[in-house]
């Protein structure tokens, strides 16, 4: 049973240094959408996968704002690129 109390112990430790708790004031409106869109069956969840989209656009914009400013540059046409690939 010492292996058992240690989990439990380590799961208590997580939880409290590990995971953040927040709490937040949220219109109403605003988790029904959440929850309505995400088709997540709990709050938590809902947030979660809202939070992760949020991140995923910003991380596209940041992205997009890189290429504009320094745009890629491809040395081959596409037919060279073509033939390079029928080569290997």
């Amino acid at each position: 049973m010492k292996i058992k109390c240690y989990t439990i112990r380590y799961r208590i430790i997580y939880r409290i240094f590990i995971l953040m708790k927040v709490t937040a004031i949220i219109d109403d409106k605003i988790i029904e959408d959440a929850l309505k869109y995400s088709n997540a069956s709990t709050i938590t969840d809902a947030l979660k996968v809202a939070l992760k989209e949020y991140i995923n656009i910003q991380k596209l914009k940041e992205l997009g704002l890189n290429l504009k400013n320094n745009p890629m540059m491809f040395n081959h046409s596409a037919e060279e690129i073509r033939n390079i690939n029928r080569e290997q």
